[in-house]
């Protein structure tokens, strides 16, 4: 078994886990969140399908699963715990550590399983053990696939920062979108977090902190509910994998929950916390921002608004930066619109995107220190008729 060193910042409490009781894995008697590990009739088909809605607009065609069955499995009852009722439970030990109480020092189970290539892509120099993969191949009718979950990890907050940045991917191909919205930075412990000790936080916005146990999981720290979403190609097989791992040992777990009938086959915008979806859905709106800091970050949808306007905000919901709309303006000047007003003068970047095939996207953009501009676009998108 590979025990974690200690590093200069942080020590790793190795020999103190053995002096602890043995964690049982078994359901937790008081806790509300109910798991049912793999085996027997809970297949990686019958996972698979519990993914899908009834109007999915998805045909599975296969499914096959890499991993300790103990290690995934079904839950319910996580509604008020991780902000997902039920569902499917993919970990890097045993779906039993997920039920509360948060009453152990550090809860994980060593399966003693090999990682995956795949994700140690996302980590660079960083090794993967007990890794769990679940594949799917579908068949889907429109250009797009998206689905909701949320990452929990027992290494939050004691080793962020560290090399023991526990990982999962949701791949397509060789692509990974298990992704921050508005980036291309994988979900992890270190990308992920409010920080600890002299690790500042990063993207703090997205990170819910359990080690209080005021949320009925083993889990001391979890994502909010995070949205994949992920082009595809119509009416042939596509090939999707859902994997996590321990990175640099087996000790501590961490879990993916995947919300049951989320899995659904979309075309055109898909609208979440960070996308308004404007004019019949047809076109995409994104807000990049910089503070004084040089910090880059998604707004924020603060108003889903009307089918034509959204409302935006950066950090405090209550204080509202962008308002903006996409108009048809086809019978004035035989083009889509884009008018938009700030308040703000930090430096801004405004994509707007008509995702129908052959569209173009458009950008706008403000330097730092200077006060936004309105902007009245008239002949944004020659897309009438």
């Amino acid at each position: 078994m590979r025990h974690r060193t200690a590093s200069l910042l942080v020590f790793r409490p190795t020999l103190l886990l053995l002096l602890l009781p043995p964690l049982l894995i078994t359901p937790a008697a008081r806790a509300d969140l109910q798991v049912t590990p793999m085996g027997g009739g809970l297949n990686a088909s019958a996972m698979a399908a519990a993914l899908l809605s009834d109007t999915s607009g998805i045909t599975i065609q296969s499914a096959t699963y890499s991993g300790v069955l103990a290690a995934s499995g079904t839950f319910a009852g996580g509604g008020s715990i991780v902000g997902i009722d039920n569902g499917i439970l993919l970990t890097s030990g045993a779906v039993a550590v997920a039920p509360g109480p948060n009453d152990q020092f550090g809860a994980g189970v060593d399966n003693s399983a090999p990682g995956n290539a795949q994700l140690e892509g996302l980590i660079p120099g960083g090794e993967t053990y007990d890794a769990s993969v679940l594949t799917i191949v579908f068949v889907p009718t429109g250009n797009q696939v998206q689905f909701s979950y949320v990452f929990a990890s027992e290494e939050y907050n004691e080793f962020v920062g560290s090399a023991f940045n526990d990982v999962f991917g949701f791949f397509l191909g060789s692509t990974n979108y298990a992704r921050l919205p508005g980036t291309n930075t994988p979900v992890a412990i270190n990308n992920v977090n409010c920080g600890f000790g002299g690790y500042p936080p990063t993207n703090c916005t997205y990170y819910i902190d359990n080690e209080a146990g005021a949320l009925d999981t083993q889990f001391d720290g979890m994502t909010t509910v995070l949205t994949f979403t992920a082009p595809v190609n119509p009416g042939v097989a596509n090939t999707m994998r859902l994997a996590i791992a321990d990175v640099s040992d087996e000790i501590l777990d961490s879990a993916v929950f995947l919300l049951a009938g989320s899995l659904t086959d979309v075309g055109g915008c898909v609208p979440n916390a960070t996308t308004a979806c404007l004019l019949g859905n047809r076109y995409e709106v994104k807000i990049r921002w910089e503070d004084y800091l040089h910090v880059v970050r998604d707004a924020l949808v603060a108003s889903p608004g009307t089918p034509e306007s959204a409302l935006f905000y950066y950090t405090n919901a209550n204080n509202w930066e962008f308002l903006i709309k996409v108009l048809d303006g086809c019978f004035i000047t035989n083009h889509v619109w884009v008018y938009f007003a700030a308040a703000t003068d930090v430096g801004y970047t405004v994509t707007v995107r008509d995702t129908q095939p052959g569209g173009i996207t458009k950008t706008y953009t403000n330097t730092l220190g200077n006060p936004a501009r309105a902007v009245n676009d008239s002949s944004a998108f020659p897309t009438c008729g």
